[in-house]
């Protein structure tokens, strides 16, 4: 019930018990700011993004040794980062440009 009421904590809490057993470098995320950072476009497919269907990406996954920081995230649609998946190197050079 707990969870359903705080999701926005919760989120926080699994990242960071993620990013400490990876032993990754870790910050907490502010999703509003990255959002606006990214002007609510894609990273992946470049179209706009509704709050209801964005998902952060970490640019260089945490499987790799990427961080769990703002500079390391980037905005995307759900489906775009589900389908790129881990460490898909093309698509992390395409974003680099």
């Amino acid at each position: 019930r707990w969870r359903r009421a705080h999701l926005e904590a919760g989120r926080r809490h699994q990242q960071k018990r993620q990013a400490l057993k990876k032993g990754v470098p870790f910050e907490p995320i502010n999703s509003d700011a990255i959002y606006l950072r990214n002007k609510g476009i894609c990273q992946i497919c470049k179209k706009r993004v509704a709050k209801r269907e964005a998902s952060l990406d970490h640019i260089v996954p945490l499987s790799k040794g990427g961080s769990h920081m703002m500079a390391n995230l980037q905005l995307t649609h759900l489906h775009c980062n589900i389908s790129r998946g881990a460490g898909r190197l093309p698509a992390q050079q395409r974003l680099a440009l």
